[in-house]
C-alpha cells in the first residue's frame, strides 16, 4: 500500500510539473534594454 501511494504521489507531481511548464513568455527585449551594456553596444 505504501508503495503505491508512492507511485501515486510521483505521477501527480510529474503531470503537474509538466503542465506548469507549457505556458511561458519571457520579453527578451526588455531583458536587454535593461541591460547597460547591450545599450552601449547598440549605440556603438
Amino acid at each position: 500500500m505504501k508503495k503505491f501511494a508512492i507511485i501515486i504521489v510521483l505521477v501527480m507531481g510529474s503531470i503537474f510539473s509538466v503542465s506548469a511548464q507549457k505556458f511561458a513568455y519571457v520579453d527578451t527585449q526588455y531583458i536587454l534594454d535593461n541591460i547597460p551594456e547591450y545599450k552601449w553596444l547598440k549605440i556603438n
